[in-house]
């Protein structure tokens, strides 16, 4: 009878109590859909090359096939706009990979009736933006359709939710019978208790090492600790994104740079650019490394693995005056030396 009554009446009610972090993960949220925005702008002004390319995750992340060599310039537009998807799946599933795109990569196919997209589960056609779109979900293992930014903000403000990190507290419809007890899952720490006015709450308290995504926690009736009585749902939100790597040096355009990586390692070189202009950036044969050019406050540009000679990186990018950084990192975890070289276009 106790375990029936407990199911009924508990629910959460329809307003929380404030979350640690959450206000800091909308603010970040907000940041990255302007980014977003700023890339389908951009991608707007551009004319895709006809081409038909496959867009997948690897070892070096995301990283994009031509289906054959005359889609070799589609391919490096893709793989230029796939950066703005995945820091976008980043910020709003704390990961750009899963399931859903190990499963069914994403095939983008650009002609004369425009920009076509099928990640496995729907086919969409529309333009460069409507693209970047697709990708997005497609790179976080969610399904697709919406606006993504949206929908986790709806859903982060309609039941409990909590970042990675961070703690939340939610009002009961009703308070539990004495004794019950809540549990959450591995990084998840939940308590049954009461605010101020004596109103019962459940607590959550997400560890820094908690899986983003849906989930549950688990409340128990007093003497059953076994079979869970009720069951609440629960939000883990993506945390704050890492602290970058320390910097290592320094790029001149035109210019060289050397070092070694330790094991696991990643080297930041800062770029000075003091005038507009395109710039190659590559790797000296002999290392298989993997570079990618970001913006000075992390927001990715470009990004290569295998294009340059001997398994390192080539790529070019469209700089506007300002520091950037050149992130590099060896192949499958390794270290050792490293020789780049930036030169105009």
């Amino acid at each position: 009878m106790i375990r029936a009554t407990l199911i009924s009446l508990l629910a959460l009610a329809p307003a929380a109590a404030p979350a640690a972090g959450l206000d800091e993960w909308l603010a970040r949220l907000a940041r990255a859909e302007a980014s977003f925005e700023a890339e389908c702008a951009a991608l707007r002004e551009r004319e895709p090359p006809p081409g038909a390319v496959w867009l997948r995750l690897g070892p070096s992340g995301v990283e994009i096939a031509p289906a054959d060599a005359a889609s070799a310039e589609a391919a490096a537009f893709w793989a230029e706009a796939a950066l703005g998807a995945r820091a976008a799946a980043l910020a709003l599933y704390g990961q750009a990979e899963g399931e859903g795109l190990a499963l069914r990569p994403v095939m983008i196919e650009t002609g004369a009736g425009g920009v076509s997209v099928h990640d496995g589960a729907a086919l969409s056609r529309g333009d460069a933006c409507d693209a970047l779109r697709r990708m997005t979900p497609a790179l976080g293992g969610a399904a697709p359709g919406g606006n993504p930014f949206g929908a986790a903000r709806e859903k982060a403000a309609a039941g409990l939710a909590a970042p990675v990190g961070g703690s939340a507290e939610a009002r009961l419809e009703s308070a539990p019978p004495e004794g019950a007890t809540a549990r959450g899952p591995d990084g998840v720490t939940a308590e049954i208790g009461a605010d101020a006015e004596g109103a019962p709450l459940l607590a959550v308290s997400v560890s820094g090492d908690a899986r983003p995504g849906e989930t549950e926690v688990r409340i128990y009736a007093p003497g059953d600790p076994f079979r869970p009585a009720a069951t609440l749902p629960l939000t883990i939100l993506p945390g704050a994104a890492p602290a970058p790597a320390a910097t290592g040096g320094a790029l001149a355009p035109g210019g060289t740079a050397e070092g070694v990586l330790p094991l696991g390692g990643e080297a930041r070189l800062s770029v000075e650019v003091t005038e507009p202009g395109r710039f190659a950036f590559a790797s000296a044969p002999g290392a298989d490394l993997t570079g990618r050019i970001e913006t000075a406050d992390g927001r990715p540009i470009s990004a290569d693995d295998d294009s340059g000679g001997g398994y390192g990186f080539r790529f070019s990018a469209e700089l506007q005056p300002g520091r950037y950084f050149l992130s590099l990192r060896h192949c499958c975890g390794g270290g050792g030396h490293f020789s780049v070289i930036s030169s105009p276009e």
